[in-house]
């Protein structure tokens, strides 16, 4: 069990704002959205973590991140935002 009154306040953060929080912003988007609207915001969500994680904590972004985030970012765009020119037949 931790012992130090910081780790307690780390875990109380996680729990709170990184599960239940998390949790109910993502019931909260599926309740107003459509499905596939709402699995594309969800999908972006690590993309999200890793700047808030680069911003605030100063965490290093690694060519690997960059990749990932990259391949997400064009799926998100190919699944969700370009629009299909094709003609459908009759």
């Amino acid at each position: 069990m931790p012992e130090q009154a910081r780790t307690w306040a780390s875990l109380g953060w996680l729990v709170v704002a990184g599960s239940v929080g998390l949790f109910y912003l993502a019931l909260f988007v599926i309740g107003r959205w459509t499905a596939s609207a709402s699995a594309y915001v969800l999908t972006l969500m690590p993309v999200v973590a890793v700047a808030l994680g680069a911003l605030l904590a100063d965490e290093p972004i690694t060519p690997e991140v960059v990749g990932g985030t990259a391949l997400v970012l064009l799926a998100v765009y190919v699944g969700a935002i370009r629009r299909t020119t094709t003609k459908t037949r009759v």
